[in-house]
């Protein structure tokens, strides 16, 4: 692709293989779904040249996705096009599920940089507070800004480097797969336990705490100017 790396589109898609091949089925969010663990997997493979005998995709009845629209109902960066459908035909077989709109917004929102949904009820485990853009041209300028306050955040638990960061990433979000659940009670129970979590805030030592909205915001008006424009426009 024109960006190269930095389109985030791989050579070969892990998801499009397993649904060709039987593994799962597409949910509304584009995720693989098992029936078992939900969306919650992850895929892996091996490229080889043995002749393998292909197997045929799942049949539709076995798709537990009812498009409940929770996976975007958790989804802080709006990645999921509630509208508009990608249609793919996989050996001869179509499949569909919602349009991914600029990837950058799954950058921004679970790569870490901010985290606080639009109307700043429940956040991720990001204590970025940097309004997540409308439009999908606003993200690269938002990403670069966030990149800069990122780098000078006290470093928190976890992390790990990545082939298009210089510094260690936090992967701070993955909602819209940890709240899938074949079972529709389950995955309920699990978006009301995200909308209710509180907001994050890190503290001078890097560690993370979750507290009410309203506590969020009385702990950052208490920081110096300096420490919360790390996290929140001015």
């Amino acid at each position: 692709t024109p960006g190269g790396a930095l389109d985030m589109f791989p050579d070969l898609s892990h998801r499009y293989l397993a649904v060709r091949a039987g593994v799962g089925s597409f949910g509304l969010s584009g995720n693989v779904l098992d029936a078992k663990y939900g969306a919650g997997v992850i895929l892996g493979a091996v490229v080889t040249a043995a002749e393998l005998i292909p197997t045929e995709p799942l049949p539709e009845d076995d798709n537990y996705c009812d498009n409940c629209g929770l996976c975007m109902a958790a989804c802080a960066s709006g990645l999921m096009d509630a509208g508009e459908k990608t249609t793919v035909t996989l050996g001869g077989v179509e499949f569909s599920y919602s349009k991914r709109k600029n990837y950058l917004r799954c950058e921004y929102v679970c790569g870490g940089f901010t985290g606080l949904e639009p109307k700043g009820k429940w956040s991720t485990w990001s204590p970025g507070r940097f309004p997540v853009p409308e439009h999908d041209e606003e993200y690269l300028p938002a990403i670069i800004t966030g990149i800069k306050a990122y780098a000078q955040w006290p470093p928190m638990p976890g992390g790990h480097y990545h082939s298009l960061m210089k510094q260690k990433l936090y992967l701070t979000c993955g909602n819209c797969q940890m709240i899938c659940h074949p079972d529709k009670d389950e995955r309920r129970r699990r978006h009301q336990l995200l909308t209710q979590s509180g907001v994050v805030v890190q503290k001078a030592d890097g560690s993370l705490v979750a507290l009410t909205p309203e506590e969020a915001s009385q702990a950052m008006e208490a920081m110096a100017p300096e420490r919360r424009a790390l996290y929140q426009e001015a």
